[in-house]
């Protein structure tokens, strides 16, 4: 079915930011919670794809994680409570300082990798792969000197 005229599609509600809600916001309950329905419920998903710079992530997992709480009490008064808090990671704390990606993401390229060419990021991989295996080399070769086997 064709959107009329300034509606947005629904896919594109996935992409849109959120804010943090650090202090619970009390929902109203219309109808009944059982008695046996009391917790909390933890949501972890992206939350933040735009930054106040202009950037926009390019991918729905590039958004920065937003952990939302939901705590629920059932019974004759029920109540219903949201929070929520990004998590507190170095590319969340990275990309938010400088307005862009400073990692690379699943669907976004980070900023300071741009002017690297396809061969120049391969023989970065490559180096680290045999700093690896020259590292793992040299515990072989110590555990044969001390001990006589592999």
């Amino acid at each position: 079915m064709p959107l009329a005229c300034g509606e947005m599609d629904p896919i594109e509600k996935l992409f849109e930011s959120s804010e943090e809600q650090l202090l619970p916001v009390q929902g109203k309950v219309t109808g009944t919670i059982p008695p046996c329905i009391k917790g909390t419920f933890l949501r972890v998903g992206p939350g933040k794809f735009d930054l106040d710079s202009g950037y926009t992530m390019n991918h729905y997992f590039d958004g920065y994680a937003l952990l939302s709480k939901y705590s629920i009490s059932g019974g004759p008064s029920p109540s219903v409570s949201f929070e929520s808090k990004f998590l507190n990671t170095d590319a969340y704390n990275k990309g938010t300082a400088a307005g862009k990606s400073m990692c690379n993401e699943f669907g976004s390229k980070s900023e300071q990798d741009m002017g690297k060419n396809y061969f120049q990021r391969m023989y970065r991989i490559a180096s680290l792969i045999m700093v690896r295996k020259t590292q793992e080399q040299l515990k072989i070769m110590s555990r044969k000197q001390v001990y006589g086997k592999n």
